[in-house]
């Protein structure tokens, strides 16, 4: 929220979102170290306890999309070369709850 005076919470506490997605054990382990790091940065302490002042929360999508790259030589109706491939890239979002 907007204005949100962050300067009163001095510690969190990593929590899973039911239902959320979360990637494979990696990702999340680097998901959670580059969030404790800015965390940190701001004066946050990363607790177990259930007496945190924020709880931090996380969830992923990935979906895939075509994507088509274009090109061609020539003017009009006159004839040239032309060219496109077909690729499917991986469109993500992340969304960091607190």
């Amino acid at each position: 929220m907007p204005g949100v005076d962050f300067s009163k919470y001095h510690t969190y506490k990593w929590i899973d979102i039911e239902g959320g997605a979360h990637p494979n054990q990696i990702v999340n382990a680097e998901i959670k170290q580059s969030v404790d790091t800015q965390l940190a940065s701001k004066g946050l302490t990363k607790t177990d306890s259930d007496k945190a002042d924020l709880y931090v929360g996380y969830q992923i999508a990935v979906d895939k999309e075509k994507q088509w790259k274009a090109w061609g030589t020539g003017r009009g109706f006159g004839g040239g070369m032309g060219s496109a491939t077909q690729s499917t890239i991986n469109v993500g979002s992340f969304v960091l709850d607190m």
